[in-house]
């Protein structure tokens, strides 16, 4: 095989005989002409070069040309041949697992031409310079964005642009099924695979969703695949720590706790009741309290270590239904013809005069500084934690309270009620109704807080959700095939 360079030729001096010249040429195996001008086609002699370090040993008068003398000034080239051209027609070549190999067709043995990992590197290095316009072009900062500059084909480069966020979720169902919406356009991401029968809760940061329903499911938000199901039959009653990464339970199967971090069951010190009537977790995860139906009437556990707090016997035992309750990490509070409440620390009874509240039943609502409760006889009542004395200021509100609310940082109470005044929105701070955009709905039936408190979800009776943006209470709507919304959560 020969080596070619584009366009060679320079001057050579040659006796008939010499075996040996300077040629300013590569190391490698020539083909080259001799002769006295390129253009006499008769005054030529072809030879085989083996250059090494600018010194070419020679094989004279090849292909049929004589060895000759050529003076000063002869010209030596670099040009294809009849022979060599037929060489490389010759020229086979073969890939083994360690080399490209290459032989004429007339020779047995194969020649090692190149390893193949040399190989690769090169064809890796070659088609990356090809194809890398067509792809993402290098460099660019942390937080920058592709964007086409111009019309032309992979005409792209990096740019700071604001970037779209992640959508913030609605997760609603009602007695036709459930939804995932993004809540700021109100389309629908999911429509198929949830439930949400008796409830949504978000774990893990907001990257999975609990779907409580026939059995309790955690599906992944990046594609909704099912991560875990949790077989507890119809589920009653279930709540979710967020920060502390566990859902509590209980259903027709039994009752239970699981841990949404490395999916597995907890097991804790005290056994669980079969079943409950009510289940509620503090804002930190650090305690959950239950409402049963048996001489116990209500329980508390501080997750910590999964350890059961004995509540005063003497106060469970005027006790006739428990499962209006709620809890904070300082107080787990019952409505009972009064409020009934537990220290969570040791389990103690405080005694709190709320003769305003003479029912047993209803809605309940809590924030770091009030709490908000609701009973047919009674209606609402508001309590300050401070001092346990109740709000006197707090608005009329006529109709039957399907829900309540308080937003992450107490500023509002958020009331569902199911007649004509629809939704309250009251201000904490002096107990004012906040005026808020839209026409007011006839009927409600859940009122859902973001995390961060930003949006105000409300579930309609005519099977639509309003989400009110907190800044101006600005509204706008997603309607719903799912019936009137029953469960209700957003994860931002």
């Amino acid at each position: 095989m020969f080596d070619f360079v584009n366009n060679y030729s320079g001057t050579v001096e040659l006796t008939a005989g010499q075996l040996s010249v300077t040629l300013s040429l590569p190391d490698g195996r020539y083909r080259l002409t001799v002769s006295s001008a390129p253009e006499l086609a008769a005054a030529r002699e072809i030879i085989d070069a083996e250059v090494l370090s600018g010194t070419a040993t020679l094989t004279r008068g090849v292909e049929s040309t004589v060895a000759r003398a050529w003076p000063a000034g002869s010209v030596i080239y670099n040009a294809l041949t009849a022979s060599s051209a037929r060489m490389i027609g010759a020229l086979q070549l073969r890939a083994t697992e360690t080399a490209l190999q290459g032989r004429y067709s007339d020779d047995a043995e194969w020649l090692d031409l190149v390893d193949m990992e040399s190989l690769t590197n090169a064809l890796a290095g070659t088609l990356g310079e090809m194809i890398s316009p067509m792809m993402i072009p290098q460099g660019g900062r942390a937080g920058q964005c592709l964007v086409k500059l111009s019309d032309d084909d992979f005409d792209v480069g990096w740019e700071s642009r604001a970037l779209p966020g992640t959508p913030k979720l609605l997760a609603a169902a009602g007695s036709y099924g459930g939804s995932i919406y993004d809540a700021g356009t109100g389309l629908v991401i999911e429509g198929s695979g949830v439930s949400g029968a008796s409830g949504f809760a978000f774990a893990g940061g907001g990257d999975i969703l609990i779907d409580a329903a026939n059995g309790i499911r955690l599906l992944s938000v990046k594609d909704w695949s099912v991560l875990h199901e949790i077989a507890t039959g119809w589920v009653g009653q279930f709540a979710v720590s967020s920060k502390k990464g566990f859902v509590f339970y209980a259903g027709s199967s039994g009752a239970g706790a699981f841990s949404v971090n490395s999916l597995s069951d907890i097991v804790p010190n005290d056994a669980l009741p079969t079943s409950f009537k009510g289940v509620f977790v503090s804002a930190s995860g650090e305690y959950v309290g239950y409402a049963e139906n048996d001489d116990e009437m209500a329980g508390l556990y501080r997750t910590s270590d999964w350890s059961k707090i004995q509540l005063d016997v003497a106060a469970l035992s005027t006790l006739n239904n428990s499962e209006t309750m709620t809890i904070t990490d300082d107080f787990l509070i019952i409505v009972n013809k009064g409020l009934k409440v537990f220290d969570t620390a040791d389990g103690s009874f405080i005694s709190v005069a709320a003769p305003e509240i003479t029912d047993i039943g209803g809605v309940i609502a809590v924030s770091n500084t009030h709490v908000a409760t609701y009973t047919a006889d009674d209606g609402i009542n508001v309590y300050a934690f401070a001092s346990w004395s109740r709000e006197s200021t707090f608005p009329t509100l006529s109709g039957t309270v399907s829900a309540m609310a308080f937003s992450p940082d107490g500023s509002y109470l958020a009331v569902a009620l199911q007649d004509a005044t629809g939704l309250a929105v009251i201000k904490v701070s002096d107990w004012s109704i906040v005026s808020v955009s839209g026409a007011t709905p006839e009927y409600c039936s859940r009122v859902v807080f973001s995390n961060d408190g930003s949006m105000l979800a409300v579930g309609l009776g005519s099977s639509a959700i309003s989400m009110y943006n907190t800044s101006d209470w600005s509204v706008s709507a997603i309607d719903s095939s799912n019936g009137t919304p029953t469960a209700m959560a957003l994860n931002y």
